[in-house]
């Protein structure tokens, strides 16, 4: 893997530093993707998921920290999961928030 990544857009250096540094610096938090019932409440503060399709979503730094919080809130409001994951950020993810657009594919 190289040392340095350089993002561009158009032709111009955006940022550039280690994968691990430009993850850090610009997409630090995972994404929390979560399929089931009866969780709209997950919508307010302090977690802010959104709706995307069947799914909630929410950016969170540190989710693997917090899951057992998110679990308990879940089990005592009577939701159900049938689907959670977690996913780390990429780079495209920092190309999206330097950018505010996704990669052309």
């Amino acid at each position: 893997m190289a040392d340095t990544v350089v993002i561009m857009d158009h032709g111009k250096i955006l940022v550039q530093g280690t994968v691990d540094q430009l993850l850090r610096d610009y997409a630090p938090e995972q994404t929390v993707v979560l399929e089931g019932e009866g969780l709209d409440y997950l919508m307010q503060a302090p977690w802010n998921f959104h709706h995307d399709h069947d799914q909630l979503i929410a950016h969170v730094v540190n989710a693997a920290d917090q899951m057992g919080t998110l679990l308990d809130l879940i089990r005592r409001q009577g939701g159900v999961i049938h689907r959670l994951s977690i996913r780390e950020a990429t780079l495209e993810d920092v190309f999206l928030r330097l950018t505010g657009r996704r990669l052309a594919v």
